[in-house]
């Protein structure tokens, strides 16, 4: 029997998130991410974009439940010369975990970093006006 995971409404992003770059595809960076932390994250359907006089943008997105209840994304930065967050245009994806301590964050951000896979890893601090671009495009 196929499980179904409700992505909840209710989402408070943290401040902090790993800002990844890599020059994989996202299936690539996904199952990387999956090996080194021993988690199981999950394509879903894109997030579509709408940019202003020009075609929509089709975002990856990956998600993943712990046994914690914490809660695990992969979100594309760019496409199509378009970037989510303009100012973090060297980030490839973003990788978002709620329910985290900043230790716990940092630990898994040293554990990313640690892998050839990744040209880098970083913890990012957002400001107010990126938390909710991004809580906005995760609840669609």
């Amino acid at each position: 029997m196929k499980k179904i995971i409700q992505i909840p409404d209710g989402i408070n992003l943290p401040e902090q998130i790993i800002g990844i770059s890599s020059q994989n595809t996202d299936y690539k960076v996904a199952w990387e991410i999956n090996n080194i932390l021993n988690i199981e994250l999950k394509k879903y359907p894109d997030k579509k974009i709408e940019i202003k006089d020009s075609e929509d943008v089709n975002l990856s997105y990956y998600y993943f439940k712990g046994d914690k209840d914490e809660k695990y994304f992969i979100l594309q930065n760019s496409a199509k010369g378009y970037n989510l967050l303009t100012k973090l245009k060297n980030i490839n994806f973003f990788f978002i975990i709620l329910d985290l301590s900043e230790n716990e964050l940092g630990r898994i951000q040293k554990k990313l970093n640690s892998s050839n896979f990744f040209l880098g890893c970083f913890l990012i601090s957002l400001n107010r006006p990126q938390i909710n671009k991004l809580k906005s495009i995760i609840k669609k």
